[in-house]
């Protein structure tokens, strides 16, 4: 029987091959096949135009990324479309057209639907309006089945009781609602998490995307974060979508995801849709776990951003390679607000015990002979910052690279003012590099920059004929030459104040604290 129904769907296809425009247009069906059949009628299209409410859960082929919308039933032939995500949360009236064919009936939604509108991202560039012409495939107890006639999306329609809790709650604007309580949470505390042995489960949940992306790190040792050259991949990293409950109180992930001994699978709300709490299975029985919220990741900035960072998440890769998970993680990841600049206050340091509260005096020391040299340069100016920027991008420095886990720095600025002009003394590209033969994997180390001009890398052809560079400032880096460097975020000293950032090199066990400056 599906083999009939293949084969008259597929003569259906070349019966109106002349109104096809292009090869990403779906067939205009029902100008050719009016509803002519009175038992496929009653069997799928009446039941269908008398439901008032139904839950329609779209599945793209080829795509496992689910998306909910609720159909009501509108004046004559039209209903009421919204969607289980930001972009369809407002209602959509949609003019439908149905018709018949030898063997089953179809729907057709048309162009002006959301259908349209929902982009299926297959990878290596190919995107697509989902399926809006649809042929009923099975009919059960509350719902039916149907299956896209251009793409093969599938449709799962449920029929709702429209006194119903969740019908009314859909009726009454409760996906506004439920989108509107995820926004609120995800700006006031973005990072969420509870432990497996130990170590942070972190998630941010971004409702922009319906998404959330999932990051877990057992690793103990600089061995753990890099083998040889390559990336450094977490434990766990995964891009989730999610769909909300009809009573939007629970986000079901698209997928369970095994972290060592459990098995997480979504987050419930409480009643005040104020917290959540993680849906996890351990042992074979489901439980809720308690979350820690903050402003700022549970990681550290080195595993984080290592990963971040890594090619897997270049913008060639994310056109030509990426998975629909590692996209969604990427579109996550460049939303949330994390500092990519770095700045120390020198007036703050000498003079400020809450803010050198943290610091090794060795390397307050050191920060505060680099203030003393630039004074020496500049006698006529105030010298007022150390700051010092993150590269976004692994191509600034091929193989050269300072140490690849303090977050390959690109550039440090020494900050000056003179009557409120202001001025610097700029290192461009990295100050300590490495050269790593390829073959062997043997580190060549150099120095860079003349004293004290900015003035590009350049390769010697031995260490003797390196430039030079100021010894206080050496004193400080070599803290973090070819060292692992846990980079920690820590709260704001006070309201409205940037949040601030501990680097401790686990080669000198030597720590300072910076202000971190989010990117606007």
């Amino acid at each position: 029987m599906k083999k009939i129904i293949y084969i008259s769907l597929l003569a259906l296809v070349f019966a109106v091959s002349s109104c096809k425009k292009d090869s990403f247009n779906t067939f205009e069906i029902e100008k050719a096949n009016p509803v002519t059949d009175s038992l496929l009628q009653a069997k799928y299209l009446t039941p269908f135009q008398q439901a008032g409410v139904m839950e329609v859960t779209l599945t793209p082929k080829g795509n496992e990324v689910k998306q909910v919308f609720y159909f009501f039933k509108g004046s004559g032939t039209k209903i009421n479309m919204v969607g289980k995500s930001r972009k369809f949360a407002t209602p959509a009236e949609v003019d439908v057209k149905y018709a018949t064919t030898p063997v089953t009936a179809t729907i057709d939604f048309t162009e002006s639907s959301l259908f349209s509108s929902i982009i299926t991202d297959l990878g290596s560039e190919l995107t697509r309006g989902a399926d809006y012409s649809y042929a009923f495939t099975k009919v059960h107890e509350n719902g039916f089945e149907l299956e896209g006639i251009q793409y093969g999306d599938k449709l799962t329609v449920r029929i709702l009781d429209p006194a119903s809790k969740e019908a009314k709650y859909i009726a009454d604007g409760g996906i506004q609602k439920d989108y509107e309580a995820q926004d609120r949470f995800y700006y006031a505390t973005p990072f969420i998490s509870f432990d497996v042995e130990g170590k942070p489960v972190q998630m941010v949940v971004d409702p922009n995307f319906s998404g959330t992306w999932l990051f877990y790190s057992n690793a103990k040792s600089e061995v753990d974060w890099q083998n040889n050259t390559t990336s450094y991949l977490p434990t766990v990293s995964h891009g989730l979508s999610y769909i909300t409950s009809s009573l939007g109180d629970t986000l079901r992930f698209n997928k369970e995801v095994p972290i060592k001994n459990v098995i997480l699978k979504g987050l419930v709300w409480n009643a005040e849709r104020t917290k959540y709490k993680a849906l996890i299975q351990e042992n074979n029985q489901e439980k809720l776990v308690e979350l820690k919220e903050q402003t700022v990741p549970f990681y550290s900035f080195t595993e984080e951003r290592t990963f971040e960072l890594g090619e897997t998440l270049e913008r060639e890769f994310y056109f030509s390679k990426a998975t629909i998970e590692e996209k969604m993680i990427y579109d996550i990841v460049n939303r949330v607000k994390l500092p990519t600049k770095f700045k120390i206050d020198f007036d703050k340091l000498s003079s400020d015990a809450n803010y050198s509260a943290g610091w090794s005096p060795e390397l307050k020391g050191q920060l505060l002979a680099i203030r003393n040299k630039a004074k020496e340069l500049n006698p006529d100016k105030n010298i007022t910052s150390f700051e010092f920027d993150f590269a976004k991008s692994r191509d600034f420095f091929v193989a050269y690279e300072l140490d690849i886990h303090i977050g390959l720095l690109a550039k440090y600025k020494i900050m000056m003012d003179k009557n409120g002009v202001k001025d610097s003394i700029q290192y461009t590209n990295n100050i300590l590099a490495f050269k790593v033969d390829l073959i062997t994997f043997t580190d060549h180390k150099f120095y860079g920059f003349d004293d004290p001009v900015s003035v590009p890398m350049k390769v010697p052809e031995n260490t003797s004929a390196a430039y030079k560079i100021w010894p206080q400032l050496y004193d400080f880096l070599k803290n973090f030459d070819d060292a692992v460097t846990h980079i920690h975020y820590l709260p704001a000293l006070q309201a409205n104040q940037p949040m601030r950032i501990q680097m401790k090199s686990m080669k000198t066990n030597r720590q300072f604290v910076v202000d971190g400056i989010v990117p606007k």
